[in-house]
């Protein structure tokens, strides 16, 4: 595959690894409040806050 093909698929790429990457930084904000708040967190707690992600994903802007 040439270069010239792919390369309008890089700014996608970039801005959804930017997205994914932006969503483990607030995970792991999440993580380090929890934590220090004494609170383990749960597994549905984990489901919860993932599903909050997405469907905030779904309506932005």
């Amino acid at each position: 595959m040439s270069a010239d093909r792919t390369w309008p698929m890089l700014p996608i790429h970039f801005a959804e690894e930017r997205a994914r990457q932006n969503e483990r930084e607030e995970w792991e904000r999440f993580q380090q409040v929890a934590t220090l708040a004494g609170a383990p967190i749960s597994l549905d707690e984990a489901r919860q806050f993932t599903e909050a992600l997405e469907r905030r994903n779904d309506y932005s802007p």
